[in-house]
């Protein structure tokens, strides 16, 4: 993929692996997992893939991302300084009603989970280009609210950031997928029949390696 005319940094050869790699799901329709170590640049690699994405002339409608509350300032911070042609709109604060009518004047949208969560029948009733959820370990819990919100957002592209897709057990990792990718690992019975009994239970490493190899397109993990 062509680094993008406007993109203000310098990409490292992983970092445009990277975009290569999220341009490509995006073309045949799939969503994924970005889980890089903390500090290889996850947030440059998904702003150098939106602002191809508006070069393309594809982002027709806004992008959400979806954060802690302390990430806030920083999504809008590296925007500014990577992407400048990506006006970004911040929903946070009890005065964040009269915003929602901006929504379609910018190309980025960024929210907390817990705001996500309250303000999640306006977000239902629009189709974003796409969803991204920072430290998308928060959706682990696939029974939490955040994680069942999550789930009812539409969007052309979802992807989830997380330096630890999987802390605990492979439910976490399940949960994951429901949003990116709905329907891959299957019901919640058949996981637990097919994959997470027999590796967890029985350290059945045939059927971790099906698992790891069913997963492996749409994760993509560099340790520094």
């Amino acid at each position: 993929v062509t680094k993008p005319a406007a993109l203000q940094a310098e990409l490292r050869t992983y970092q445009q692996q990277g975009l290569n790699w999220l341009s490509f799901l995006r073309r045949y329709g799939l969503g994924g997992v970005l889980a890089d170590d903390m500090g290889l640049g996850k947030t440059l690699q998904t702003l150098s893939y939106l602002q191809s994405e508006q070069e393309a002339g594809r982002l027709n409608a806004p992008v959400l991302i979806v954060c802690p509350t302390s990430l806030l300032g920083n999504w809008q911070q590296e925007a500014a300084r990577f992407t400048p042609n990506l006006s970004v709109l911040q929903l946070y604060g009890p005065k964040r009603q009269p915003l929602f009518e901006q929504l379609h004047d910018h190309a980025i949208i960024v929210t907390s989970y817990p705001l996500m969560v309250r303000d999640i029948a306006v977000y239902q009733r629009i189709h974003f280009s796409a969803v991204i959820l920072d430290e998308a370990q928060h959706i682990k819990n696939s029974g939490s609210q955040s994680a069942q919100s999550v789930r009812l957002l539409k969007a052309d592209f979802k992807l989830a950031l997380s330096g630890t897709p999987l802390e605990n057990h492979l439910g976490e990792l399940k949960s994951l997928f429901d949003f990116v990718l709905p329907g891959l690992l299957g019901t919640e019975q058949h996981f637990q029949q097919v994959y997470r009994k027999p590796i967890e239970k029985h350290a059945d490493t045939e059927r971790a390696a099906a698992l790891k190899q069913k997963i492996a397109p749409f994760i993509l993990r560099r340790t520094k």
